[in-house]
């Protein structure tokens, strides 16, 4: 009996089993993944709902912005560019973000038309002018504009309350409407020669807002399916108004194309995991260039935004046309290179050995003229930077250019006199690029060995127009872009926020060699800027400094080390300066002797101040305490400021608090006691 119901309960179980497979239908629903379709299916049937949505899904379509910025008339990769985005004719748009029309020589030369010819072959649909765009003066850049065949889009610079440039527009791409606006920096007020841009005013951070907010809602009002924001504004914390400021308080940006503070893309990230809002950049220099792939439904209503960036270098196929052109370009600058700009009488030393361990008279011509162009206290260049000589006889444009090749631009800000003299203490080392040449002072030094065994110099003294710098006063300093951002060494000067920005190192320099002509040239060779001080044995201290009295001289006696004094000679204008291989006693005691044998003892007392706050040790100051040039032998100051000033770093720990040992361990005892309560319950009900 009991077999025969066994029987009977297993046969039921293998036809409710079998019932059940014949029933079910299992189907995994297609989905978007990344833009292909995946589909997954276990049986041969699909269901009328899951035929409509894979229809759905293969209706959707994808569209491409391709983008530039920050190029700064670098254009040797273009053909590379144009040969990749070839493939994606028709589907396609190709937009810049600025700082385009000015840079290098070959944009220079031309005024930016060359650029400007070569945006036109390229097929760009619209730029946002950057602050450089702005060189050549604001009517030049609108007729590069014209001449590139593209629209200028900026819907916050105006003039006279309207807009100065084009402010949208709206291309139709695979029946997809991509509305685009343009939004320029404020900075430009101030980031070009200030002569270039009167009368356009560039907004407030306020106005900026709303003006885009505006220009979302009208393009949305004339049917645009994407809104695109070109935008010159970058992420620099300097910066009153970023990209990420707009991104956040406008509403109905797909996609913001930025550009200005040279970013990459991966900086971007944190802020494109948050937002609907993409923002895209591609550093600088067309090392790469930006590719944004964004997915619509069958209605145009966009799905997803992909911004991504493609290396240039990693690209081999160039498109022959570009190529040619920009071959083209070149060789019809010869004429422009053989222009004659100047002449001099003398020949001008490039050579890089010594513009990278000592001054010549053309690091002298070029920082001059980069006071010239400014108006600034100090103008600081690196040695690096030069880099060929200048015969006597005249000059062309080619020679001025084979000197500065770079197209690094004239920069002010305003830095404080520690971090001048921790700059120079830094930099100053034989066949070390970042050697500084200077105008607008004069640095008395010495020479040391550091304990790599390299030649260095560190400074005694420092006169900026004619008097002792003041390590705590502000000097408003003229140095190259590359400089100012920290390069060569100079990293004290990378966060002080940039107070104007003005014309290329080689259009300064022509326009200062046809100014001042072959005697301002001859006046600059005479000048001497960076002297290495003289050393004076002790024992002959008496007799110089005797001298000095004798002739109506005052004397003042400074530490400069433990074991050197500073002596400072002074009479009405005239000063002059050396060290004595002695420590400030022994001076003071020389000097005394001498007051007493002259006119008994009427010398003013001598100062215990150190000279100069140096750091005698390896001389290489770096900025990054508070330095306040008060503290003997001390190269960047006591360190008891917070870090947040320019120029300084964090000198101090924070505190930490701390937790007594008696509460964690109390909390231990409690966490042991209860699991053996448990472990003993569970013995019990085992």
């Amino acid at each position: 009996m009991m077999r025969k119901d066994y029987n009977k309960l297993i046969s039921f179980i293998c036809m409710f089993l079998l019932s059940i497979s014949l029933l079910s239908t299992h189907t995994v629903k297609a989905e978007t993944i990344n833009n292909p379709i995946v589909e997954i299916e276990d049986n041969l049937t699909l269901q009328d709902e899951d035929i409509i949505n894979e229809a759905e899904l293969a209706a959707n379509k994808e569209i491409v912005l391709f983008h530039t910025n920050d190029t700064h008339s670098r254009v040797d990769a273009f053909p590379k560019v144009k040969s990749y985005i070839k493939a994606f004719e028709g589907n396609s748009l190709l937009l810049d973000a600025g700082d385009t029309f000015h840079g290098q020589s070959f944009a220079t030369l031309e005024n930016g038309s060359s650029i400007a010819k070569l945006l036109n072959a390229m097929g760009y649909s619209a730029m946002v002018p950057g602050n450089h765009d702005f060189n050549y003066g604001q009517d030049i850049l609108k007729s590069l504009g014209v001449e590139a065949n593209l629209p200028l889009l900026a819907v916050n610079v105006k003039k006279d309350g309207a807009v100065a440039y084009d402010d949208v527009l709206i291309k139709e791409v695979n029946g997809v409407k991509v509305g685009i606006l343009g939004i320029a920096t404020p900075e430009t007020a101030y980031k070009t020669n200030p002569l270039n841009v009167v009368g356009l005013d560039f907004g407030t951070k306020e106005s900026i807002i709303a003006d885009a907010q505006a220009a979302v809602d009208a393009l949305k009002a004339q049917g645009a399916n994407v809104i695109v924001a070109l935008a010159h504004l970058g992420i620099d914390p300097t910066s009153d108004v970023k990209a990420t400021d707009i991104a956040e308080a406008v509403n109905g940006i797909d996609v913001m194309i930025d550009g200005h503070s040279h970013s990459t893309l991966d900086k971007y990230e944190e802020f494109n995991a948050n937002h609907k809002t993409k923002i895209t950049s591609t550093g600088n220099y067309l090392e790469s260039f930006g590719e944004v792939k964004i997915t619509l439904d069958n209605e145009n209503n966009v799905l997803d935004v992909k911004p991504g960036n493609v290396l240039t270098k990693n690209l081999t196929e160039e498109d022959a046309e570009i190529k040619g052109l920009i071959d083209g370009i070149k060789s019809g600058q010869e004429v422009i290179l053989n222009e004659i700009v100047g002449e001099t009488p003398i020949d001008l030393d490039g050579v890089r050995e010594n513009v990278r361990s000592g001054h010549t008279n053309l690091g002298r011509l070029i920082t001059s003229a980069m006071l010239d162009e400014t108006g600034a206290d100090i103008a600081i260049t690196n040695g690096g930077g030069i880099r060929d000589s200048i015969k006597a006889g005249q000059i062309t444009k080619g020679n001025v250019i084979a000197v500065l090749p770079f197209g690094n631009y004239i920069v002010t800000k305003n830095v404080k006199g520690q971090d001048i003299i921790d700059a120079l203490n830094a930099t100053m080392a034989k066949l070390n690029g970042g050697f500084p040449h200077f105008a607008g002072m004069n640095v008395l030094t010495e020479e040391y060995v550091d304990e790599a065994g390299k030649a260095r110099w560190r400074v005694v003294s420092i006169e900026v127009n004619g008097a002792p710098i003041d390590a705590e006063k502000m000097y408003t300093l003229a140095t190259n872009d590359f400089m100012a951002a920290g390069g060569d060494n100079y990293t004290m000067f990378g966060n002080y926020p940039t107070l104007n920005e003005y014309s290329a190192l080689d259009e300064a320099l022509i326009k200062y060699i046809s100014k001042v002509g072959a005697e301002g040239i001859i006046a600059v060779d005479a000048e001497v800027r960076l002297v290495e001080a003289e050393l004076v044995e002790i024992e002959s201290l008496k007799e110089r400094l005797t001298e000095a009295v004798e002739t109506g001289f005052e004397v003042e006696l400074t530490k400069h080390s433990e074991d050197k004094t500073l002596v400072v000679l002074t009479k009405d204008e005239e000063r002059k300066e050396f060290l004595v291989n002695g420590t400030l006693a022994n001076a003071e005691a020389v000097l005394e002797e001498v007051n007493k044998e002259l006119n008994g003892g009427g010398q003013v007392p001598p100062t215990d101040e150190p000279s100069i706050d140096v750091k005698p040790g390896d001389g290489a100051g770096n900025g990054s305490g508070s330095g306040n040039g008060s503290g003997s032998n001390s190269g960047n100051g006591t360190g008891n400021d917070s870090g947040t000033e320019p120029g300084k770093g964090n000198s101090t720990l924070p505190e930490t608090g701390g937790t007594s040992p008696i509460i964690p361990a109390a909390l231990g005892f409690i966490v042991i006691l209860a699991g053996v309560v448990v472990l003993k319950k569970k013995d019990k009900t085992a």
